[in-house]
């Protein structure tokens, strides 16, 4: 079975979906934690005692998982920093979920990552693998919608398929083509554990079969909602394979090695910040100095670093926001 959405039924699915998805929200958000929250006073000489924004009134969205909730911690905290009035909506949902709630005017802003708009919010079919092109690509698009994209971190939480790394010098697998061909001529010895979204979206398996030319069958793919299950799920053998993301701090400690993708299947998925562009050019400069300093401490290990201290550390991802605020002068 194959798992493509069909391009003539993208649109109004999608369309079907954000209705149901706003009315949705109103309770979901209601529920949430959407208080203004105390004020963070900064340190003298840190970034945000520099940066003025006292009376603006804004609401920051992120969606329902740690790295997710993380990054919106930060923009809050930094926010509040610099004395705006902020309303905290992290932790909403999933991808539409978030991008619904931005849409219907409820958060102002929330991180997204530039290949997720590009397939699953915008649902474009072409392979982009260059960020700063799909950065402009995605910010083009989402003009026309009236929001901006800026701020986008060298970090590239893109999607990857690992295996443990005894298997993988067993059969001789390095990359996505070796795998291919396994499940092309073995589909049961590339079983998959596999997210919900990762089986079902263009830039998840479905890219990866369509690019790599191979089907696996569908009672191949074991899903499971989380990631941690996921990862576990192959560790204790009930798949061979699983989907990653490339930024988890907890593949070394599964032992689990991820495939190169050598026929670059999957786009950048570069974390950068989504507003209303009304809302971001009534302070552009403000913004840009704080949130675009943020975003571009947010390379790759520092990103897997950050998430190390929350998955591994169990630290409150608030609390790890905060400290990395401090330790850069942020506030």
């Amino acid at each position: 079975m194959r798992y493509f959405i069909r391009r003539d039924r993208y649109r109004n699915d999608r369309n079907r979906f954000l209705a149901t998805a706003v009315f949705a929200l109103t309770a979901i958000l209601l529920s949430s934690c959407s208080s203004l929250g105390p004020s963070v006073k900064p340190a003298p000489g840190s970034l945000a005692s520099t940066i003025d924004l006292s009376g603006v009134s804004i609401s920051v969205g992120s969606k329902n998982y740690s790295e997710q909730r993380m990054l919106g911690a930060l923009y809050v905290t930094a926010l509040r920093a610099a004395g705006a009035d902020v309303v905290d909506r992290t932790g909403i949902g999933g991808t539409m979920l978030a991008y619904s709630a931005l849409e219907s005017n409820q958060i102002d802003l929330y991180s997204e990552y530039t290949g997720t708009a590009w397939s699953t919010i915008l649902g474009q079919s072409e392979v982009v693998s260059d960020p700063d092109l799909l950065f402009g690509k995605v910010n083009a698009m989402s003009g026309e919608s009236g929001l901006t994209w800026f701020a986008m971190s060298p970090a590239n939480s893109n999607y990857a398929i690992a295996a443990p790394e005894n298997l993988l010098q067993r059969l001789d697998i390095n990359n996505l083509s070796d795998y291919a061909e396994l499940a092309r001529t073995n589909p049961a010895a590339a079983r998959l554990c596999s997210s919900t979204e990762f089986a079902t979206r263009d830039d998840g398996l479905p890219g990866v079969e369509k690019t790599y030319g191979f089907t696996l069958p569908r009672e191949q793919v074991l899903i499971q909602e989380s990631s941690i299950s996921v990862a576990t799920m192959t560790t204790q053998h009930q798949c061979e394979f699983s989907s990653v993301v490339a930024a988890d701090p907890r593949l070394p400690n599964y032992g689990l090695r991820q495939l190169v993708d050598d026929r670059k299947s999957f786009p950048s998925y570069n974390p950068a910040i989504v507003m209303h562009t009304e809302k971001y050019e009534s302070h552009k400069s403000e913004y840009d100095a704080l949130l675009g300093e943020i975003n571009s401490l947010i390379t790759q290990d520092v990103l897997v670093k950050l998430n190390s201290r929350i998955q591994l550390d169990d630290q409150p991802e608030a609390r790890v926001a905060t400290e990395f605020l401090r330790e850069n002068n942020i506030i």
